[in-house]
């Protein structure tokens, strides 16, 4: 992950939630965020809504933060995190 800071490629959203699943909304968001590649979303907890909205989008994953493994970090472009999923990987981690 620190590979992926130095590169600039870890953005940290203070949050992500969606009323319904909608694909175009999770596309806007990318959209907003300048973000066109392969990319991880990790967030602190099971949101289905996030997930479904980003299940039909090409290369969109979405992961919990309990679940985010190596191999998800490294064959992703761009890594997008929630502040209260970077806190529980800091736990993890410590």
């Amino acid at each position: 992950m620190s590979a992926k800071a130095l590169e600039e490629n870890i953005l940290v959203l203070e949050s992500l939630s969606f009323e319904a699943p909608k694909t175009k909304e999770f596309v806007a968001v990318l959209k907003n965020l300048s973000v066109d590649t392969k990319t991880l979303v990790v967030t602190d907890g099971l949101d289905e809504k996030v997930a479904l909205s980003a299940r039909n989008i090409p290369g969109v994953t979405v992961v919990e933060a309990d679940g985010l493994n190596v191999l998800d970090v490294v064959s992703h472009n761009k890594l997008i995190l929630t502040k209260s999923a970077v806190e529980k990987v800091e736990e993890v981690l410590a």
